[in-house]
């Protein structure tokens, strides 16, 4: 078999349902489905069951209702993997018919992570322009380390070989619940992988909801615990994390944050005071970040390789942001 799809954060029915019903209908069927389940819901059972009759034996499960954390999640799909390559698909994305004979297209010249370019829609609508030159890189922390700090900083838009999955089962990721992202695994898994390829494609469309939980010092200590690992095991990639955490905060999760719309009115009146709390206050720990970087780690922005490139988003980096900037930010990176 060649592919296993993971879809970690199982909970709604009629999501579930409409994600089954789309694999189902996939110009090619060769792959296998791998759902984490974390509601024990009847009629979540009755969905799987009734899509078993058609997927067989591709088609698996695993119920984990104490440990609702999408790493764990992941890390439990892992040891099921009976594909060559890997993918996390969560499950409220739009997928097209043709997704996986696209995804087995781009493994047909192999690489241990091949990434493709995220494309966010629903309440963050943004296409993220390309950071890594397409092409195939081998042995690609030591000859091409940039690809650690350019990597889009989420689990999802790329495939993973199932050897370097394999060097990850006996690691216990933080207990910690960070939405989509998984930081900590997905550069354990960028640290493992000795080949990689970018194809600069959109596959897909990926949701992210003011549902998922954001919270700034959970995600550090992701960071934290992949930089200490690092300072032990290889630091010549050092400059890479530092700057690829920075990116993090202030680019990818200020855009996020400050670009956030409802998708409908109702759905912004219904949950108004909620959603505007759980956005101010992300936004309040990204710019106490910001500014205790700017004040106590001068020596970042005056050594770091990446942030003194000629670069629009390092350049955007380097000054002292303001709303606009973030508005204006979305169309350029």
């Amino acid at each position: 078999m060649k592919l296993s799809i993971i879809s970690p954060n199982i909970f709604k029915a009629d999501q579930l349902s409409d994600f089954l019903h789309k694999l189902k209908n996939q110009n090619s069927q060769d792959f296998e489905i791998i759902l984490v389940v974390n509601n024990n819901s009847r009629k979540i059972f009755r969905i799987i069951e009734e899509y078993l009759l058609f997927f067989g034996p591709r088609l698996k499960f695993v119920l984990n209702l104490q440990k609702k954390i999408t790493q764990d999640n992941i890390m439990a799909a892992f040891g099921l993997v009976k594909g060559e390559f890997v993918t996390i698909i969560n499950v409220n994305n739009n997928i097209k018919h043709k997704l996986v004979s696209d995804l087995i297209d781009l493994v047909k010249e192999p690489a241990d992570i091949i990434e493709f370019l995220p494309s966010f829609t629903h309440e963050i609508r943004w296409k993220m322009k390309e950071r890594i030159k397409k092409g195939f890189y081998q042995d690609f922390l030591s000859k091409n380390s940039e690809i650690f700090a350019y990597t889009a900083p989420i689990i999802s838009n790329k495939i993973y070989s199932k050897k370097v999955v394999n060097t990850l089962m006996k690691f216990k990721p933080l207990e910690l619940g960070d939405g989509i992202f998984c930081i900590e695994l997905l550069y354990l898994l960028m640290l493992n992988a000795k080949s990689y390829k970018m194809v600069n494609e959109y596959l897909y469309k990926e949701e992210i909801k003011y549902d998922y939980p954001l919270n700034l010092k959970i995600l550090l200590d992701e960071f934290d615990k992949i930089k200490s690992f690092i300072n032990v095991n290889n630091i010549k990639l050092s400059h890479e994390i530092e700057y690829a955490e920075f990116y993090f905060v202030k680019a990818f999760l200020g855009t996020i944050v400050k670009t956030y719309k409802s998708n409908t009115f109702y759905d912004w009146i219904k949950n108004k005071e909620i959603r505007y709390w759980k956005k101010e206050k992300i936004h309040e720990q990204i710019l106490k970040y910001i500014v205790k970087k700017q004040t106590m780690d001068s020596n970042f922005f005056t050594t770091n390789f990446y942030i003194n490139q000629p670069k629009f988003e390092a350049i955007f980096l380097k000054n002292t942001p303001s709303i606009k900037s973030w508005e204006n930010l979305i169309d350029k990176i």
